[in-house]
């Protein structure tokens, strides 16, 4: 991670949990001195962790980390692979892309998180309010990836990007991956909350009811 992703990933964190606090949700930072560690904690213990994403008004969709390290970073994908519904599917992406994957997506690390809360930014992330928020939860996700999960590996980007040495302990550079999934489909499919930061707060009981609050 850049320094300036650093700096705009604490911002966003901070603007979170602010927009919680507002919606009565009583939170604090959690990665302050382990920062792998999940972004921010409630008093009761949810696990929430905090993404920002631009270019909503192109794209609409919410970039879900599948695959956050994978060697050789120059994997060619096997184009007339299929997905294999007896493997799950990391070891299907292993499969398609003769790679080895060393670190799964927060989504697939037991015990990580419990929900994403996603700020969408129309254009390009500047360190203001977003132009939307959705808070969803891990289960819910789950929910709506299992039962097409087929599709969904057909729709994996990779998005390679450069490691840091000293966090994970690789040399190189990696590959990484994502699922886009459409924002529009979550709101009509699941649970989740998504909205302006001001349509958020005012619905702060929905919010600290699907927190399970």
């Amino acid at each position: 991670m850049s320094h300036l992703d650093y700096h705009s990933a604490q911002f966003s964190e901070n603007l979170a949990i602010g927009i919680l606090h507002s919606c009565g949700v009583s939170c604090e930072l959690n990665n302050i001195e382990d920062k792998t560690a999940v972004d921010i904690c409630t008093n009761t213990g949810v696990k929430i962790d905090v993404q920002f994403s631009n270019n909503f008004a192109r794209y609409g969709d919410f970039r879900l980390d599948i695959v956050s390290v994978y060697t050789p970073k120059n994997a060619v994908a096997d184009r007339t692979y299929i997905f294999d519904s007896n493997l799950n599917i990391i070891k299907n992406f292993e499969q398609k892309y003769h790679c080895n994957v060393s670190k799964v997506g927060k989504i697939l690390q037991k015990n990580y998180l419990d929900y994403f809360i996603i700020l969408f930014y129309n254009e390009k992330f500047l360190e203001q309010d977003p132009d939307y928020m959705l808070l969803i939860s891990k289960s819910d996700l789950v929910a709506y990836i299992k039962p097409n999960v087929g599709h969904f590996f057909h729709r994996i980007i990779i998005n390679n990007k450069q490691v840091n040495f000293n966090e994970i302990g690789l040399q190189d550079e990696h590959g990484s991956a994502f699922i886009p999934i459409k924002v529009s489909d979550l709101v009509q499919c699941t649970n989740c909350i998504f909205g302006a930061p001001d349509e958020f707060i005012s619905r702060g009981q929905q919010v600290r009811t699907y927190l399970g609050l």
